[in-house]
């Protein structure tokens, strides 16, 4: 938690010049947990739709390797190299 406040801090401080309080910096981080859970509670409500049309082991197996080999590593790439945490 501590890694990710720190790297946001930096990002503001690179782009802007001026370092985030610790109130704003709490509601960065709010924000940020806010746009997980809202993307944990989308994939959980869609996941049963995806089940239903091509099947559970198809559907698992598709969602799962497409996040796991496209999505995080460039992801984390792509925010690391251009600070950029939104």
């Amino acid at each position: 938690m501590q890694i990710i406040r720190e790297f946001c801090n930096a990002t503001v401080a690179d782009r802007f010049g001026v370092s985030m309080g610790p109130s704003h910096l709490e509601v960065l981080w709010s924000v940020i947990v806010s746009v997980f859970l809202i993307g944990g509670v989308t994939g959980s409500l869609s996941g049963g739709w995806v089940a239903d049309r091509f099947g559970r082991y198809v559907g698992y197996r598709h969602i799962t390797v497409s996040d796991i080999c496209h999505l995080s590593p460039s992801a984390r790439l792509t925010y690391r190299t251009k600070m950029c945490f939104e």
